[in-house]
């Protein structure tokens, strides 16, 4: 206050009067007053006092309401009707005047807040007073006063207001709220009164009605709406209808039920869509006739009311209907009772199945896609092997297959399909191989096993059959003997298909494989077609090792037919071993230099400048007992001079931006051990540095063998945490890493810096040091 006392300055006032807003009492009322005169000072000073409680506050504004014009007075008054004391009645009172529409409106909002009898009587001799062009102005605050007078249970004072601005004069959205707070204010003659706004003629009562419709109990709603479906016009007939998913009685039914067969249109459709919350089973007929030879718009409405019928009795009905349909009303049955996920209809639909024609017949194999289960395996696979139509048995391998990949094969029971695959013959047979592929089951697995060595040739093709479609992977070492002694190249490229397919699959869950790897490469040295060939290096680059990179190097250099494919495989495969195979660097060289497209060069030069940004990394090294700090003094072999092989693996930096950053969470090291990290840096000239350290956890830091840094401790990695003076040598410079791991994430961040903290732009970071070219 004493700031605010001495400063003239605008701004700085302002800012005070918004600090002592937070603080202020009564003692800051002869502070703040004075403020209220000027336009840039005002605002502030009314936001300060407008939380100070006292009457010296309400009369210090008063006294300054007297005082003020323009904004300022009407921000004035918009406080003193926050502040909601009833002696501002008076003051604001004598304001009511058609000369400023502005303050008119302000200043009744004000009384209507502060909503005293006084405030209220001079509102009231207002609205007399300005005619129907000034009513509009405080029509606001009127409607403000009623609805704090209905919320009080002042309701016939309330229910006076409300008649009063649902004259004609107002605007349509203050006739609106006026209806609503009416029908909220009307108690026991609420169906009354809502029967009446549905009726009557002003159009603003209609969407008052349907907007407080939700809030009603469903018998006020089930008798207002049996009232206004009989008398009311087309379009609130169409609207109540719609607002009927809120829930209404069964005795509304008979009106709407009237209305589909002598409303017009947009009415029909709305009744219809009504049976779905109103209707029973007796109604299921009518729709039925209206979704089947219907157009437009009934049709779908009573396509969706089928679908969506609440009542116990309808999904029985449905089916008893279904029993003696036929034609589209057949077919329209089946697509409702699929709409309806209801799985009593499993049966009939199977029965459609067995006995529709083709348009239902199809209907019903989608409906069975989502609605069958396990126990309808039995009766579906005796109806496909009795399926004498090439064109059904088609459809019915199809929906075989989407409906097996929906269940659980081990919940089924594959014995039915067993003994139809032994008893039938020809494209019954195939089809029933077929669909055996798709089961991941003991006993077909064993079955199809028990077919390929059979003696009857017959037998043999139909297990083949069944392996070109498999989903199984325990088949897969079957597959791939199956490729490799096949004479026949189109049986082999079938084979070999489903083999590459089985194997993507389980690679996407088990790309470290061995087994996976070995099957990969087996193919690969079967695939005796260029089209085989690719298909077999499309699946290569998910098993990277050396061995798989060996061949398809050799296919890269040996195939013209498949060089851009092998270069592709390759050059993932490389990039993948790069950090633990050093001649997988090599490879990558020659496919940035020799690549037949360029962005195989491209994607080959990148993943080389990764390396040559990085660093080499050894590690974890632990001792029994000891956790990470403790091994902080602890020598291991990449700190010991004359110590030879170290397993030393390629970490690429985190960005090649940033040479010396490197997260190593992801090498899973563990916790409480201990890793190194190795890299070259060459300067152009001897320079003294800076080096700015980071690190999770400990760290240490030898530049040519010598230590420049040691820091024991556990903590997160941020940039800088650490500073330390070093020197580098005129070319190759030999840094070498100690990390000490306690928990959680693993790295370091080193930065090298001129002594004043400024960049070196001429370093250059290389972990091969002095064997790379070097600048």
């Amino acid at each position: 206050m004493s700031r605010l006392r001495a400063t003239t300055n605008a701004t700085e006032q302002a800012n005070l009067c918004a600090r002592l807003r937070t603080v202020a009492g009564p003692e800051a009322v002869p502070v703040l007053t004075p403020l209220l005169q000027d336009p840039l000072t005002a605002h502030a000073a009314l936001h300060a006092l407008e939380v100070v409680p006292g009457h010296e506050v309400t009369a210090a504004l008063h006294a300054a309401l007297a005082q003020a014009t323009g904004a300022v007075r009407l921000a004035i008054v918009q406080t003193l009707g926050l502040r909601g004391d009833p002696a501002s009645a008076a003051h604001l009172a004598p304001l009511l005047g058609p000369s400023d529409p502005a303050l008119l409106a302000a200043t009744s909002l004000a009384l209507a807040r502060i909503g005293s009898a006084e405030a209220e009587a001079a509102l009231e001799r207002a609205w007399i007073r300005l005619g129907p062009q000034g009513a509009r102005l405080i029509a606001p605050a009127v409607l403000l006063l009623a609805d704090m007078r209905r919320s009080a249970g002042q309701t016939s004072e309330a229910l006076a207001w409300f008649e009063r601005l649902m004259s004609s004069d107002q605007p349509a959205a203050i006739r609106r709220a006026a209806w609503i707070g009416k029908l909220r204010s009307a108690g026991p003659r609420l169906l009354e009164e809502a029967a009446q706004a549905l009726t009557g003629s002003d159009p603003e009562a209609i969407p008052a009605v349907l907007a407080l419709w939700p809030e009603w109990p469903v018998e006020a709603r089930t008798a207002l709406a049996i009232h206004a479906l009989s008398r009311a016009g087309p379009l609130t007939q169409a609207a109540v209808l719609a607002h009927l998913e809120y829930g209404a009685g069964p005795e509304t039914a008979p009106a709407v039920r009237q209305l589909i067969h002598e409303g017009e249109p947009p009415v029909r459709v709305a009744a219809i869509r009504a049976l779905a919350v109103v209707g029973d089973a007796s109604d299921t007929e009518l729709l039925l006739q209206r979704a089947a030879h219907g157009v437009g718009a009934e049709q779908e409405a009573a396509r969706w009311a089928l679908a969506h019928m609440a009542h116990p009795g309808v999904t029985p009905a449905l089916i008893e209907q279904l029993r003696r349909a036929s034609g589209s009303v057949q077919l329209e049955l089946v697509r409702v009772l699929s709409a309806r996920h209801d799985t009593a209809a499993v049966p009939p639909l199977i029965h459609v199945v067995r006995t529709g024609p083709a348009s239902a017949q199809s209907a019903a194999l989608r409906a069975l896609i989502e609605l069958a289960g396990p126990a309808e395996f039995a009766p579906l696979v005796r109806w496909i092997a009795e399926v004498s139509q090439a064109e059904v048995r088609r459809e019915g391998v199809e929906f075989f297959q989407r409906w097996l990949e929906r269940l659980d094969p081990r919940s089924l029971d594959p014995s039915p399909l067993l003994e139809a695959m032994t008893t039938t013959a020809g494209d019954t047979a195939v089809a029933l191989h077929q669909i055996a592929g798709w089961l991941r089951h003991e006993g077909v697995r064993a079955a199809i096993r028990r077919a390929l060595t059979a003696a009857d040739p017959a037998r043999r093709s139909l297990a083949l059959e069944a392996l070109t479609q498999t989903r199984d992977p325990a088949l897969l070492p079957d597959l791939v003997r199956e490729c490799e002694k096949t004479q026949n190249p189109k049986q082999r490229a079938r084979l070999f298909e489903a083999a590459i397919r089985l194997l993507s699959e389980h690679a996407a869950t088990a790309p470290e494989s061995e087994e996976s790897r070995v099957t990969a490469l087996r193919l690969l040295a079967v695939a005796d077609t260029p089209a085989l060939r690719r298909l077999g290096l499309s699946v290569l680059p998910r098993f990277p090792h050396p061995d798989t990179l060996r061949a398809v190097e050799q296919l890269r250099r040996d195939d013209p037919t498949v060089r851009a494919e092998a270069e592709s495989a390759s050059c993932q495969l490389a990039s993948a071993l790069a950090d633990s195979w050093s001649p997988a660097e090599d490879i990558l060289a020659t496919l940035a230099a020799e690549g037949t497209t360029p962005a195989i060069r491209a994607q080959a030069a990148d993943r080389l400048r990764q390396l040559h940004s990085g660093w080499q990394v050894a590690g974890p090294y632990r001792v029994q007992g000891r956790e990470g700090p403790a091994l902080f003094d602890v020598p291991f072999p990449p700190e010991e001079t004359g110590t030879q092989q170290i397993a030393w693996r390629t970490k690429p930096a985190a960005s090649p931006n940033q040479p010396g950053h490197v997260d190593l969470t992801d090498l899973q090291p563990g916790d409480h051990c201990v890793l190194y990290a190795r890299t070259g840096v060459y300067a152009p000239v001897n320079l003294p540095v800076l080096l700015r350290i980071g690190s999770d956890d400990g760290i240490k830091l030898w530049i040519n063998g010598r230590l420049v840094h040691a820091h024991n401790a556990i903590r997160g990695l941020v940039r800088g945490q650490d500073h330390a003076p070093a020197h580098l040598q005129r070319g190759w410079n030999t840094l070498l890493v100690k990390l000490t791991q306690h928990t959680a994430g693993c790295g370091f961040w080193i930065e090298i810096l001129r002594p004043d903290g400024s960049p070196i732009p001429d370093l250059v970071w290389d972990p091969r040091g002095r064997e790379s070219q070097g600048p």
